[in-house]
């Protein structure tokens, strides 16, 4: 039985509430200002249902990464994300794209895989490393923001909101698109409260976290957000949101490594499309789209298919981390070119880049 939300006149007026929130409030708060406890449980934290998430992670671990890597492909066309990432040199050619997004399911992984509340977990010493980098370059940065607070800062509530938007999307507006059938409402609500949790642990304040309602609230929450927020700036890919495109491709490419089994730029053009952004994606081979269909409609389908390519993901994650500088070479060799050049910090305010989106329905 397909999922289907309910949407009705509370969960619109609360959700546009909450959405008016974080377009006009959250861009001005920092998201690592250390304001609250990060490591402490919140008061609406459920650990049985924290734990039900994860083993619905585990259940469906290679449509999850699937659309984590989607979400990540859609991610920075948000233009407030592109100055920070070309600012750290992180994303600049195909080979960084792949160390650093190599690095990130590794951690999302112990996140799924470990109590990220227990001191000296995988998980806990994960965030921790997570949360001072993003710290680090937040500081730097906002030292050139005029009025920090009063106006937009780098690393906001706001950029937080989108970029949980972007992990679990997907799966909340379309799990079948990734491959995901048969999920339950509860088992949904489940993986959005582990994301609740994440999304707290990385600086997320309660007040502008999307995860903590219900399935039918974070629909509706997502599918404003991808209209609002999203949409505009890719229909348009007007400058700086072009770059952001282009990083976007740049990582599809450089993930490839990870999942060598299917296509993850003809992913990228199936999902552009499902979500109706008016952008051609270009794709190499049209027989990788057509693999990848099959795997998602039919394959993953199967008792077995979810099994099987999660052992697969899981391998391809351990042998690109045991051999990540012998990859990222034949990376840097085959693409040589920058893909996102460097931006100093001086160069946009992020209120400068905000007004890049919409913010009426």
């Amino acid at each position: 039985m397909k999922l289907e939300p309910k949407i009705d006149e509370k969960v619109i007026s609360k959700c546009e509430t909450l959405y008016q929130k974080i377009k006009k409030d959250a861009p001005c708060i920092s998201a690592t200002s250390g304001s609250h406890v990060w490591d402490e449980k919140p008061p609406w934290f459920d650990e049985l249902k924290f734990k039900q998430g994860q083993q619905v992670a585990a259940k469906y671990f290679a449509s999850i990464f699937l659309s984590h890597t989607i979400g990540l492909t859609i991610l920075f066309n948000i233009p407030t994300m592109i100055t920070p990432l070309a600012a750290t040199r992180t994303h600049a050619s195909v080979s960084k794209l792949f160390i650093r997004y190599l690095a990130v399911f590794i951690h999302v992984k112990k996140w799924y895989e470990s109590d990220p509340y227990e001191k000296g977990s995988a998980g806990y010493k994960s965030l921790r490393t997570v949360n001072t980098f993003h710290k680090r370059v937040g500081n730097d940065m906002n030292k050139n923001v005029i009025e920090p607070g009063k106006n937009p800062v780098w690393i906001s509530q706001y950029d937080m909101a989108v970029t949980v938007w972007c992990v679990i999307a997907p799966i909340i507006m379309n799990p079948a698109k990734v491959g995901i059938h048969g999920i339950t409402r509860g088992e949904v609500e489940s993986l959005m409260h582990v994301w609740a949790c994440i999304g707290r642990l990385l600086g997320v304040e309660d007040r502008y976290n999307i995860m903590t309602g219900t399935y039918d609230e974070a629909y509706y929450l997502c599918t404003i957000i991808k209209d609002r927020e999203y949409k505009p700036v890719i229909d348009s890919l007007t400058f700086p949101a072009s770059v952001g495109f282009e990083t976007c491709k740049g990582i599809a490419i450089g993930l490839q490594p990870i999942a060598p089994f299917v296509s993850l730029q003809g992913f990228m053009r199936y999902w552009y499309t499902i979500f109706d952004f008016k952008v051609d994606v270009p794709v190499a081979s049209p027989w990788a789209e057509r693999t990848g269909f099959f795997l998602l409609h039919f394959i993953l389908r199967l008792p077995f298919g979810q099994y099987f390519f999660a052992l697969l993901v899981k391998y391809f994650l351990q042998y690109c981390d045991k051999n990540r500088t012998t990859i990222a070479s034949k990376l840097e060799k085959l693409y040589p070119d920058d893909v996102l050049p460097y931006i100093s910090p001086d160069t946009f305010q992020p209120a400068q880049l905000l007004s890049h989106s919409v913010s009426s329905p």
